[in-house]
């Protein structure tokens, strides 16, 4: 038994020999890493959050988006370019790649010390003190990014090779850290936003360290001119999607402290980092495996077709329960966990979980984009996405602050169901449209594979509804027993569904068995 028991875990711990084998198990690992990372992050934000307050997390949130911008604006896609590539062995494209990130991240670092203290005073307008803190934090957080440079780059391997394992240990080596920073910061030195700020520049420099243990290449000084411009040329629509990425991801982040000040952003965000987060990890584990394997196939369409329905199945069979789960029971996870300030988000979760069930889908359209050579597709589509933002956003928060919007909705209500409603249409429309196109499929299965976990998660949504409806129990206990029963009426919903033809259950087979070898 204890053998049997042993060669499963070597199973399991191996990366495999067949691609199919290779991809579930590095979709296994690539699970456990978002899982534990991001268990780490909602504990430590539900920490903090009580501790520091919501106007200390809108102080790093605006830390967070100045140096996410500037990044976003420099991105060279590098690193998707080394994937894509069909040589197996990219070494001699490794220390140009090496060479340009740590052109780029010091440009990234000396442009945050630059701008930190104009976009501090636009962000966070009428008050100089505050500004001024706003201004050092983005100074200290740009630190971090010269350790991003300096990692080692043949950690391009781990998902390249489908090496999911090692970039297991490489990404969780940071989240560690920076838990234990932030909450060791708070309690010991300081209630204020510089934990985080902190903490995040801690976790750049241990993952630095850690790419050399894991990884045994050597970067060295030497630049090959036509390698740059290959790893450029196929980039430069990832460096445009990255930057529309960031107007539409972020930007509202920026409008919502303009508009409305740091308070509103930190509830804003805070509602935004626990509605997406479950749902559209899911959505990362998968696509982030999804993107090597059908770059290997790139040229089978049939493969490349059988993959992406799998990938889609298996998308929303995880991430719809959760969405719905989480606007279900909204009102008693901030009953149970935080203080009451954070009462004033619960609808602003629950609107963005809805938008999070709606990105979890559409998100597994872009690993085709790009391992089709079609990254351009995701850059054209981001920039009508920002176009319809920009034009409703500001609308609404300037409606917002001066007078008020109609049925008592905040700003940053508001602001969630602008974006909510770009995506539903034409966004969603648009992106399918496409990706049908690219695979030779029908819209017909494409609807079959959402409709299915649609109606399961929606049945148990209302189940937990009418449940908190009737529960009069303590906040923690009403918050497990409402999260136990969405698990069991959903997995009933699966049982019943799958008899009438949806076929989940055969994925989920096939996937178990290729993990076992």
């Amino acid at each position: 038994m204890i053998r049997r028991l042993a060669r499963l875990v070597r199973s399991v711990l191996s990366p495999g020999d067949g691609l199919t084998e290779r991809t579930v198990k590095g979709g296994m690992w690539v699970a456990a890493l978002n899982v534990s990372d991001r268990m780490l992050q909602l504990v430590l934000m539900i920490i903090l959050a009580n501790l520091l307050g919501a106007a200390e997390l809108g102080l790093f949130g605006i830390a967070l988006v100045v140096m996410s911008g500037v990044k976003r604006f420099s991105q060279l896609g590098l690193n998707q370019s080394l994937i894509y590539d069909r040589e197996e062995n990219v070494d001699h494209m490794l220390n140009t790649a090496w060479l340009l990130d740590i052109a780029r991240t010091s440009f990234i670092a000396l442009t945050l010390v630059v701008i930190a203290h104009p976009f501090a005073g636009l962000l966070v307008s009428g008050d100089a003190a505050t500004a001024g803190r706003a201004a050092v934090l983005i100074q200290v957080i740009g630190l971090g990014q010269l350790f991003v440079g300096l990692a080692n780059p043949g950690i391009v391997y781990f998902q390249k090779d489908l090496q999911f394992h090692k970039q297991f240990f490489y990404s969780m080596s940071g989240s560690v850290v920076q838990f234990g920073v932030a909450i060791g910061y708070a309690y010991l030195v300081s209630e204020t936003a510089m934990a985080l700020v902190l903490a995040f520049v801690a976790s750049d420099f241990v993952r630095m360290l850690a790419s050399y243990l894991l990884h045994d290449y050597r970067p060295s000084v030497s630049f090959d001119v036509p390698s740059a411009r290959s790893m450029i040329s196929y980039g430069k629509w990832l460096t445009a999607n990255s930057i529309l990425y960031f107007l539409y991801s972020e930007g509202d982040d920026l409008l919502v402290s303009g508009f409305l000040g740091p308070l509103a952003l930190g509830y804003y965000q805070l509602a935004y980092r626990f509605s997406n987060a479950p749902a559209t990890e899911v959505t990362h584990v998968i696509s982030g495996v999804a993107f090597p394997a059908y770059s290997k196939v790139q040229d089978n369409t049939k493969a490349l077709r059988e993959g992406f329905h799998r990938t889609l199945q298996m998308t929303t069979f995880l991430s719809f329960p959760l969405a719905m789960g989480i606007f279900a029971i909204t009102p008693a996870f901030v009953d149970a966990f935080l203080a009451p300030e954070y009462e004033a988000m619960v609808l602003t979760m629950q609107i963005l979980a809805i938008f999070g069930l709606t990105r979890s889908a559409v998100a597994t359209f872009g690993p085709v984009f790009k391992a089709t050579g079609r990254p351009d597709l995701i850059a054209k589509f981001s920039t009508v996405r920002v176009l319809l933002l920009g034009l409703g956003l500001p609308v609404v928060l300037w409606q917002a602050s001066n007078g008020g919007l109609p049925y008592g909705l905040t700003g940053y209500e508001g602001a969630a169901l602008v974006i909510l409603g770009v995506q539903l249409f034409p966004m969603m429309e648009i992106d399918v449209f496409y990706a049908a196109r690219i695979v030779e499929t029908s819209y017909t299965r494409i609807l079959r594979d959402v409709a299915y976990p649609l109606v399961g998660s929606v049945g148990m949504a209302a189940a937990v509804i009418a449940a908190d409806r009737m529960l009069d129990v303590a906040p923690v206990a009403e918050f497990v027993v409402l999260a136990a029963l969405g698990a069991v009426v959903y997995a009933g919903a699966v049982l019943v569904l799958d008899r009438f033809g949806w076929g989940v259950g055969r994925n989920v087979r096939t996937m178990v068995a290729s993990m076992a070898g």
